[in-house]
């Protein structure tokens, strides 16, 4: 995903637009920047994303503004992931507050949603439903397609915990979306949740395909959150087939992705409980040494390590002739860049150092992502590095 990338890219300039606004006494602009990042937080930094939000609100208290409402919700909503609900509840009352004295009914439609989302991880998933339901009429009313794909997910996720019938079809209602829109990001989630809920019923078949299915986009998309998710679900999949070793790994991996986000599992009520038990099967099964053996190799894959593995497929053509042909697949002019990009160069650093636009650099970068199979910089980073070695070997 272009954007991502680019966001990767121009982060450090982020930083540096981020405090020159709070500096300089232009609180909505740093709260802007602050809560327009908010699905990137999610995916792959909410530690971050959350002391920016702190700084930004705590710069504008009271501040009965748009901005301000954003960002109190979205900042709930992180708060909700990194599994503090206590502060997400703070800010969401403050929120629902500005949201009626404004009039702001799309501000309290979102308010509706955060909070839903709240109470479905503190295990009310009965609660959560009908706040879910709450803020889908406005939503549909506004016809606001991304909001709705988001809130039908979560209404299917509801279901699913409460180990409802019509889990599937807010499910399938989420895949439409998705796919009516181009959806990938999304649909990753809505891949998961019918696995889920597939594999409640004990159809571990289905369950599987749908969690591969998920899983491959990571591919092209980097998203701990969904991985993990997938990443746990397919350990208890295992477990059950008695691939015991697999299973371990498999959860050291989930966790790992936790980690990188700066969280962990302890948010979600409802798995967490099924990541016990099965954790305990496990070590009872395996015994503690080869346990704590098997869940140190998951911890210490990467991220795309730790895609290859939980697919259990052959990398890639793409990656397989990065790491035969290393350099050679790539043209002069490539291999200049991404060795520029693995001493930790932007795209605007790199163009001054080639003297050419930052746009040609990111087609390079664009190109080399694609011929070596990667979907981030760290990645290329990786690679260089490894290339590195091997000549100096």
């Amino acid at each position: 995903m272009k954007w991502h990338h680019r966001l990767a890219d121009d982060l450090a300039n982020l930083r540096t637009a981020f405090d020159f606004s709070l500096e300089q006494g232009d609180q909505d602009t740093a709260l802007a920047i602050a809560s327009n990042l908010g699905d990137y937080w999610m995916a792959l930094n909410l530690r971050e994303g959350n002391h920016w939000l702190d700084r930004a609100l705590a710069a504008t208290p009271g501040r009965l503004t748009g901005e301000r409402i954003r960002a109190l919700w979205v900042g709930a909503w992180m708060a909700t992931l990194e599994g503090d609900t206590q502060t997400a509840v703070i800010r969401l009352d403050e929120a629902r507050a500005l949201a009626q004295r404004a009039g702001d009914r799309e501000a309290a439609a979102h308010v509706d949603q955060v909070t839903g989302v709240v109470a479905l991880y503190r295990g009310e998933a009965q609660r959560a439903g009908a706040l879910l339901r709450s803020a889908l009429r406005e939503q549909q009313e506004r016809d606001d397609a991304a909001a709705v794909c988001v809130t039908v997910f979560y209404l299917a996720q509801a279901a699913a915990w409460r180990g409802e019938a019509d889990t599937h079809g807010w499910a399938e209602q989420c895949l439409a979306l998705c796919d009516a829109h181009g959806a990938l990001w999304s649909r990753s989630y809505a891949l998961y949740l019918t696995a889920y809920r597939a594999w409640s019923r004990g159809e571990r078949d289905r369950a599987e395909e749908l969690l591969r299915e998920s899983l491959r986009s990571q591919r092209v998309i980097e998203d701990h959150r969904c991985f993990a998710l997938c990443a746990e679900t397919l350990a208890w999949l295992a477990e059950a087939e008695g691939r015991h070793e697999r299973s371990a790994r498999l959860m050291a991996v989930a966790g790992a992705a936790w980690h990188r986000m700066g969280t962990s599992l302890r948010g979600l009520a409802h798995v967490a409980a099924f990541h016990d038990k099965c954790e305990a099967r496990l070590r009872t099964a395996l015994g503690e040494r080869r346990y704590e053996e098997a869940r140190l190799r998951g911890a210490g894959l990467s991220h795309g390590q730790a895609v290859d593995y939980a697919l259990e497929e052959p990398a890639t053509p793409s990656e397989d002739a990065a790491r035969q042909a290393g350099a050679t697949v790539l043209t002069p002019r490539e291999t200049e860049v991404a060795r520029l990009v693995g001493d930790g160069l932007s795209n605007r650093e790199i163009a001054a150092r080639l003297v050419i636009s930052p746009r040609t650099v990111e087609a390079h970068v664009d190109h080399i992502l694609h011929k070596l199979g990667f979907t981030s910089r760290t990645r290329i980073a990786a690679w260089v590095a490894a290339q590195r070695r091997a000549s100096d070997g």
